[in-house]
């Protein structure tokens, strides 16, 4: 619905992924392999009767803008 921003985070050995709730109004302005800066703190995501670590992000902006 366009509300909030889902990231996977990638290095060559690990995958973290992000949530950033009500941050859709970035959605056109980050893309696949920009660098950017973010908040946020470590959480466990429920769902689905699976838990995984993710970031839940609080705020955002591009490295170089």
């Amino acid at each position: 619905d366009g509300k909030h921003l889902k990231f996977s985070f990638r290095t060559e050995e690990e995958e973290l992924d992000g949530i950033f709730f009500r941050g859709g109004k970035f959605a056109g302005e980050i893309h696949e392999g920009d660098s950017i800066d973010l908040v946020g703190g470590l959480e466990i995501n429920r769902w689905n009767d699976r838990e995984q670590l993710q970031i839940k992000i609080s705020d955002i902006r591009a490295s170089e803008w």
